[in-house]
């Protein structure tokens, strides 16, 4: 059996049949990368293990929020149905410090997690009675050599042909766009 949680949280659950009779503790990234002393399992079935119990924490947390789950081929997902805060909104602070409420996807996931999370800055998974991992609500910031604008919406389109000249080189015209 593997678990985040100690041998002691088993007590009283496993039934007369099961005894635990010895526990090893290991750091998560040493399982995962299969370098434990006592490496039980190889290590990709090891990745696999700790992304079933974390998904396991996981819907708990959604099913102890009560959010409904819908049932997809080979999945779930929770969603918040109409009621589900006051006024039908989550308010978080957005990327840039502010607290707010903007309908972009972004955002509304920034929404779902403060509200997961309380309004506070992480989301608490339980993997035991004692063992616990902190989720942060605030996406990670970096900074990117590529960078995406929204086109404008009466901004012309240009047609972006690249015909190639000799080896390395390309020459980019402009033109109307077939649509």
């Amino acid at each position: 059996m593997i678990s985040f949680a100690a041998a002691e949280d088993f007590q009283g659950f496993l039934g007369d049949a099961l005894i635990i009779e010895r526990s090893i503790r290991f750091l998560v990234t040493e399982f995962v990368q299969g370098t434990c002393e006592d490496q039980i399992v190889e290590r990709a079935e090891a990745r696999n293990f700790v992304f079933r119990l974390l998904r396991i924490a996981w819907e708990n947390l959604l099913k102890q929020r009560r959010l409904p789950i819908y049932d997809l081929s080979n999945a779930q997902c929770a969603y918040f149905k109409k009621g589900f805060a006051k006024d039908d909104k989550a308010f978080f602070n957005g990327v840039d410090g502010r607290r707010t409420f903007r309908p972009e996807w972004r955002d509304r996931m920034l929404a779902a997690m403060s509200w997961l999370a309380d309004g506070k800055e992480s989301i608490k998974l339980r993997l035991g009675k004692t063992a616990t991992i902190d989720l942060t609500t605030y996406p990670l910031m970096f900074k990117s050599p590529v960078s995406y604008m929204e086109p404008q919406k009466d901004a012309p389109r240009i047609d972006v042909d690249y015909e190639e000249e000799e080896e390395g080189e390309a020459t980019v015209s402009e033109g109307p766009v077939d649509e």
